[in-house]
């Protein structure tokens, strides 16, 4: 099970995904084809979907340093 968080604004700007894996850690191989160039924040839970913590961290690392120039 995977969770993915996209966010796109109504002008077009596109924000890097957040991608929830189900699991206990964060295996290598789950990132694979991320290419040095790609943006994307990886989280995992134990259920596969966000929690409270996940959803600050998406805000404080993903949302906010995007979009404060917007």
């Amino acid at each position: 099970m995977i969770t993915v968080i996209e966010t796109i604004s109504a002008g077009g700007s596109v924000l890097p995904p957040m991608i929830i894996y189900k699991g206990q850690a964060h295996y290598k191989n789950w990132t694979a084809l991320v290419k040095a160039g790609d943006k994307a924040f990886f989280a995992i839970s134990d259920k596969g979907w966000t929690s409270r913590s996940i959803g600050l961290d998406y805000l404080t690392e993903n949302f906010e340093p995007n979009t404060s120039e917007l």
